[in-house]
């Protein structure tokens, strides 16, 4: 295993549980609940960002090749670069580039290796529900002229997802629209997914119940075989 493997595996639960942390540091922030709560979401906001910062800098001092790690990692740039915490309020909403960072929960769970699996469901559903919090909450960042709770927010991306879409929440704003696509496209995905599995289940059924029946079939052959041959030893003798 090279140094960046080695170093890409060993800041990668952390960065898990800072990509987490970026939801309540959102929520937060983004609206006064009281002195106390703003400085709990303001610490979480330097220090989700600051593990970012601190990946990026980790990384650049022990890969090999600079420029091909920040060419194959374009993300984690875009994160550190273009949302720290003394951004000016307008260019706030920028952090939810942050929420991007819950992909890594991908590789994290190795999803892909076993997507229609009971585990892979089960992982694919935790994912849906991350997409739930994350859209709904950059929902309500980006929708700020319709003054949006982050618990509306996510009572939006719930519809949203389930397809009901009651309407009285909806997008006013292109990022918004962008949001509600990516929602939509889990919500459809995870259900094709489900589907899929179930139908893996019926065909993995099929397919044993047909080799069962095939091996009794080859015991039956061989039995009758057996049989056949006593047969023929019998009259051989009897004649």
């Amino acid at each position: 295993m090279s140094r960046e493997e080695q170093w890409e595996r060993r800041l990668d639960k952390p960065l898990i549980v800072a990509s987490l942390l970026v939801i309540p540091a959102v929520v937060l922030t983004a609206r006064d609940y009281g002195p106390g709560w703003s400085l709990v979401g303001s610490v979480l906001n330097w220090v989700t960002w600051l593990a970012f910062a601190a990946e990026v800098v980790i990384m650049l001092a022990v890969v090999d090749d600079r420029r091909r790690w920040m060419r194959d990692h374009p993300l984690e740039l875009a994160v550190a670069v273009l949302s720290p915490p003394i951004l000016p309020g307008p260019l706030q909403s920028i952090r939810i580039l942050r929420l991007l960072r819950l992909l890594r929960l991908l590789r994290a769970f190795q999803i892909f290796r076993r997507l229609l699996t009971p585990a892979g469901v089960r992982d694919a559903a935790i994912l849906t529900l991350l997409v739930i919090l994350a859209g709904g909450v950059g929902f309500s960042e980006v929708e700020s002229t319709q003054h949006l709770t982050a618990w509306d927010g996510v009572w939006w991306a719930m519809s949203t997802i389930t397809t009901v879409g009651y309407g009285d929440v909806t997008p006013h704003t292109t990022a918004g629209r962008v949001i509600g696509i990516g929602v939509m496209v889990a919500g459809i995905g995870f259900v094709a997914l489900i589907t899929a599995s179930i139908a893996q289940r019926f065909v993995l059924y099929e397919t044993t119940e047909n080799e069962a029946d095939a091996t009794r079939d080859d015991e039956i052959l061989a039995q009758l075989r057996l049989l056949h041959e006593k047969v023929d030893r019998l009259e051989r003798r009897a004649g």
